[in-house]
């Protein structure tokens, strides 16, 4: 469902409401039915938007690009550059009031907000949290069906090297029905830095790929099959 009030104004709100329930993915693999979703609701808020001058600004430039006169031109991407000091004035904001993900394992909760700022250094801050209930389960599902040399099968290899350094970097917490749930805060700061529970993400992320090829190259290799003469 999609409502709008006040485009005529100087600023105006959106709201975005949606789902979708009992779809399938079949181009998957079946090993990742587990964590597949089958059901998609979301609800987005975009408050202040100031409407008519980002219309203006962008049917100037599209004009001014086809424009002879050099000095136009200039005024219509200057207007264009500017927008984000026209957000920031608005009190421009996208607030996700909440977007879930239904998997038969995992139920994957999505809240935040985003607000123009014209002095940071993405033109934007944000924080946002997402969390994760069942992954813990899921992975002990996964451990057990480790064959008796305690390595996994192939269904389940890709999904444990993928899921374990996520499992890892979230901050464990008990939802409200009692499951364990891990809990990422996602944060965007006024001079740029990119952060994942209070860490730097350009270290997790190396962490996160540290992990993987560590699995990687710990993975059990085929013996070497003889050749008959």
């Amino acid at each position: 469902m999609f409502s709008a009030t006040g485009i005529n104004n100087e600023t105006a709100d959106i709201t975005l409401n949606g789902g979708v329930k009992g779809f399938a993915i079949s181009a998957l693999p079946e090993k990742y039915a587990d964590i597949t979703p089958q059901s998609v609701s979301s609800s987005v808020v975009v408050n202040n938007l100031p409407l008519q001058s980002i219309i203006s600004s962008l049917a100037q430039a599209a004009l001014g690009g086809s424009s002879q006169n050099p000095e136009q031109t200039q005024k219509d991407v200057a207007g264009l550059v500017s927008l984000p000091d026209t957000l920031t004035a608005a009190k421009t904001a996208i607030n996700v009031k909440e977007s879930t993900f239904k998997s038969p394992a995992l139920e994957t909760r999505f809240t935040g907000a985003a607000k123009a700022d014209s002095l940071a250094v993405y033109k934007a801050t944000a924080g946002f949290d997402l969390v994760f209930t069942g992954l813990d389960a899921l992975m002990q599902k996964y451990a057990g069906e480790m064959d008796t040399n305690g390595t996994a099968t192939n269904s389940s290899r890709d999904l444990i090297m993928f899921l374990t350094p996520l499992q890892m970097m979230g901050q464990q917490e008990t939802a409200p029905n009692g499951a364990t749930s891990r809990k990422y805060h996602f944060e965007l700061t006024q001079d740029g830095k990119m952060l994942i529970n209070g860490a730097d993400m350009a270290m997790l992320k190396s962490m996160f790929e540290s992990s993987l090829a560590l699995q990687s190259k710990t993975e059990p290799q085929n013996p070497p099959q003889e050749k008959k003469l």
